[in-house]
């Protein structure tokens, strides 16, 4: 049954609702110190439609709370994690989306792109086994997922 949970995100940990199955409350789920210590703070969090897992993104990357679990999963290699920075999340299935672009540095602008959706299984994080790699035309404003559908917001170049 769907058990969509309500989310509070901190910058360091997410509160989610445990309303149901004979529990109440809220309860915390303090991101691992392996992420925060280069991706503080968190920016995003995002919950799957089972109310089993959840995604949360800071600087960089993004990590999966398994409710169910009471586990983190984490990119293996720390290399993809630092390769993008998510501008918005998302769930279809057991499928985390993230839209990114790659991360902000002094030499690159910030509008420059290039920007993806990136659709990866929650139970495992590595870019070698995306599910989708879609290359964006322009940048994305927002992104939402339902049923079978997704939704991304693009940002038109303005021509004067």
């Amino acid at each position: 049954g769907c058990e969509r949970r309500a989310l509070l995100l901190g910058d360091d940990r997410v509160r989610y609702s445990a309303f149901g199955g004979g529990g109440g409350g809220w309860k915390v789920a303090a991101a691992p110190w392996e992420y925060l210590e280069s991706n503080w703070p968190l920016r995003k969090a995002t919950g799957d439609e089972s109310g089993r897992y959840i995604a949360v993104a800071g600087r960089r990357g993004l990590c999966v709370f398994d409710v169910h679990a009471g586990k983190w999963r984490l990119f293996g290699d720390v290399t993809q994690e630092s390769s993008f920075e998510c501008l918005g999340l998302a769930w279809f299935g057991a499928s985390v989306i993230a839209v990114t672009a790659p991360p902000p540095s002094a030499e690159a602008e910030a509008d420059s792109g290039p920007w993806e959706v990136i659709v990866l299984p929650s139970d495992r994080l590595d870019l070698s086994v995306c599910r989708l790699r879609l290359r964006l035309p322009a940048r994305p404003i927002a992104v939402d997922a339902a049923g079978d559908s997704l939704l991304v917001n693009e940002l038109a170049e303005i021509e004067k």
